[in-house]
């Protein structure tokens, strides 16, 4: 079965040696068990750690347990001693641009890179007839597993993102043509339901650090500006710093690149940037943006995920991003639209002004500013929960 896909931001799945020169089966498949985990526990099942060395028996285990037996995501995707049920062959990637820059934001003295793979989607080189191709080789999958794994596809396409690097900018996807979807579609009505199916086989279990899907939220932006995106970069507005031998420098033959080719602007940093205050507690910010300790090279992952702004329909003044990320409180969420109406159009311009060329800036058709003026919705109202989407399957 087939998979067709073009990026709307750059896709990044680097290997052993931490390099993304074409999409690695292993990264995707890394990905989609991520989001298969956070699915399984959110229906009150549970996802082991693959990642621990099993040094305790809490649940950070990782399967086989001490009976042998293994968990309901562990069941499709594999561990020690049961092969994973499927596995994926990757076409057409070699169709893919590289991307390879930096950039910066007004505090930061080192850089965040810009890499990974592109569909080109704005020249006569772009090849429509060519698009990325997933093929899903099924070993000895059951008919539900079919359906978990294409809902699995259809959430990172509409909500999420796919590989890695999802909280500095990548991932974002668009399928094309899905044969799993066809197929799914053509199953006969199941006499359960996914969560029902899912509770019967997996161990229940709590979960308090890893993600949940009940407890995400996923919000899409639409920002609009004043100026075509063209004259925008053609005047040098954005602030488009990056670092080149240890010194920032501006990068804006990138940026338009980056534009002119692939139609996405490199904005997670900044829109990063803007947000991160909205959480004054120093540990609490760590506990939800990430944090990177370079003298210990430790680091926390982010609870936030932030996608750089991809164009989306035919506007040449608007780009669209996402912002969704999992246990943070209602009180959180708002204040990052807060933080986002007051703060955004400062981080991405070059002189740190606030007004005058954001025109309307829109969380999930809901306006957050209308007409460069803000408004006092709250966006906690209007993302939308991952309880939500669960309660669809």
């Amino acid at each position: 079965m087939e998979i067709k896909i073009k990026t709307l931001t750059p896709i990044w799945t680097g290997g052993v040696d931490r390099k993304c020169d074409r999409i690695h089966e292993t990264g995707i498949i890394g990905s989609l068990r991520w989001w298969y985990e956070a699915i399984v526990r959110g229906l009150g099942g549970y996802a082991c750690d693959p990642t621990s060395k099993n040094e305790s028996k809490n649940e950070k285990e990782r399967c086989p347990d001490k009976n042998n037996n293994h968990c309901a995501v562990c069941e499709v995707f594999g561990c020690t001693g049961w092969g994973r049920k499927f596995r994926i062959v990757i076409k057409n990637d070699e169709y893919l641009q590289k991307v390879d820059s930096n950039v910066r934001n007004r505090k930061m003295h080192h850089f965040v890179p810009i890499k990974g793979l592109c569909t080109l989607n704005n020249t006569k080189d772009s090849s429509p007839d060519k698009p990325v191709i997933i093929e899903l080789v099924s070993l000895r999958m059951e008919e539900m597993e079919y359906r978990i794994l294409n809902k699995v596809f259809k959430l990172i396409e509409k909500y999420g993102g796919l590989g890695a690097n999802l909280s500095q900018g990548n991932g974002i996807i668009k399928i094309i043509e899905s044969e799993l979807d066809t197929y799914t579609t053509s199953l006969s009505s199941s006499n359960k339901t996914i969560p029902e199916w899912i509770k019967e086989r997996a161990k229940l279990g709590t979960t308090t650090y890893f993600p949940v899907f009940d407890r995400f939220f996923f919000g899409e932006f639409q920002l609009v500006f004043n100026q075509k995106i063209d004259d925008l970069l053609e005047k040098n507005l954005f602030f488009d710093e990056g670092i080149v031998n240890k010194k920032p420098v501006r990068l804006n033959k990138d940026w338009k690149d980056f534009w002119d080719k692939f139609r996405f602007l490199p904005i997670a940093p900044h829109i990063r940037f803007a947000i991160r205050s909205s959480i004054s507690n120093r540990n609490q910010r760590h506990e939800v943006f990430g944090y990177v300790d370079r003298n210990k090279n430790y680091t926390f992952g982010s609870k936030v995920f932030v996608s750089h702004g991809y164009k989306v329909g035919n506007q040449d003044n608007s780009v669209n991003f996402r912002i969704y990320g999992y246990s943070l409180s209602d009180n959180e969420i708002d204040a990052i639209g807060d933080f986002l109406r007051q703060g955004l159009e400062g981080a991405l311009f070059q002189d740190g002004k606030q007004g005058g060329r954001i025109k309307q800036l829109k969380a999930n058709s809901s306006f957050l500013i209308d007409n460069g003026k803000t408004t006092v919705t709250q966006l906690s109202q209007i993302v939308v929960k991952g309880e939500e989407l669960l309660n669809g399957l």
